[in-house]
């Protein structure tokens, strides 16, 4: 889901964008079948950095045999780079949902966790050398839905699995009978979440003046600034499970 940003105008939260699709659904007005309770909706935003650099420029008011110099000021911005990506991993589970499920501080949620980490995770790092974990996020209704976020470190090119890849793993690992939790393959979704980090900025360059006696030099400062990033778009990743 993309939502463009204008002026000062603020985006949309997913509760908001997910109340939407909720509304429609029990309006009965949509013609494909969707089930209310299992729509999630996460925020992906996409940063874009611009270095922006302004010289102010010298003035100079010399006798005779005077000589100005003055040495250029070169500012580099480094772009934004990403060294992890991260998966936003759904799936629901014919079950019958218990209410201590939805307490991420409950034994119940932490049993039920750590068996979901224990029974999947190995089927990816089999799959993917650069799969680091599986984290469960959250368990909601509909019967079971769960929530993971999943974390590859990427290659030294850069590269990293795509969304259907990773989602390939598991559909085979449930189909292959060897899970003893129950997905139902047809609900996995996967979407991409990536975490970028940005580079310092560094500046360099300073001015040289050399004068005669009775010479006034003025030079106006320099100044040198980078934007940060800015945010001109935002994304939403939903998943929906249809009935």
């Amino acid at each position: 889901m993309e939502f463009r940003l204008t002026g000062n105008e603020t985006a949309p939260n997913a509760n908001s964008v997910k109340d939407v699709l909720v509304a429609a659904v029990n309006s009965g007005n949509l013609s494909i079948r969707v089930n209310a309770s299992s729509i999630t909706v996460s925020v992906q935003v996409t940063p874009t950095a611009a270095p922006t650099t302004t010289t102010g420029a010298n003035s100079t008011t010399t006798a005779a045999n005077t000589t100005t110099t003055g040495a250029p000021t070169t500012t580099t911005a480094a772009v934004a780079s990403t060294t992890t990506n991260f998966f936003l991993l759904v799936f629901s589970s014919d079950e019958i949902f218990a209410s201590n499920l939805s307490d991420n501080s409950s034994v119940v949620f932490s049993d039920r966790a750590t068996k979901t980490k224990n029974e999947i995770e190995p089927f990816y790092r089999k799959a993917f050398k650069s799969f680091i974990q599986l984290f469960v996020l959250k368990f909601t209704r509909g019967s079971i839905i769960t929530d993971c976020r999943m974390e590859f470190r990427l290659t030294g090119n850069g590269t990293a699995p795509n969304a259907n890849s990773v989602k390939d793993v598991l559909v085979a690992a449930v189909n292959s009978g060897n899970l003893s939790i129950r997905v139902n393959a047809s609900s996995i979704t996967v979407s991409v979440q990536v975490t970028p980090t940005a580079a310092p900025t560094t500046t360099t360059g300073a001015n040289s003046t050399t004068t005669a006696a009775n010479t006034t030099t003025t030079g106006a400062p320099t100044t040198t600034t980078a934007a940060v990033a800015s945010t001109t778009t935002n994304f939403f990743s939903s998943g929906v499970q249809f009935r």
